[in-house]
């Protein structure tokens, strides 16, 4: 189970930088700029840890997890996920708040 609210945007603009630049040292308004002159899309996934948003680029592969979110199971949504490295996802999933939890289905 994903957190409540999480989304996957995909955006024609480095909104995640754009984000961060307001939020974070890096990267600077410099940076971003130079990202929005090269026309640089992001896919931003978006989830709250309690009350606090978080927001950050999502991983390759990673949108298409939001399967998740229209009931399916973790198996099922991850078989789609063909690009996503989950040995890397799921530990920081499980430590960002993003994944909740999991529950037994019967097959």
């Amino acid at each position: 189970m994903l957190a409540p609210g999480s989304v996957c945007l995909c955006s024609a603009w480095p909104v995640v930088s754009i984000v961060n630049a307001h939020l974070q040292p890096t990267p600077d308004l410099t940076q971003v700029g130079q990202l929005l002159r090269d026309g640089v899309a992001q896919e931003a996934l978006v989830w709250r840890s309690g009350l606090r948003p978080l927001v950050r680029e999502a991983l390759m592969g990673e949108a298409q997890l939001t399967a998740l979110l229209a009931g399916q199971t973790l198996d099922g949504a991850l078989e789609q996920a063909t690009d996503l490295d989950i040995s890397a996802w799921l530990p920081m999933a499980v430590q960002t708040g993003l994944l909740l939890g999991a529950r037994l289905t019967k097959y």
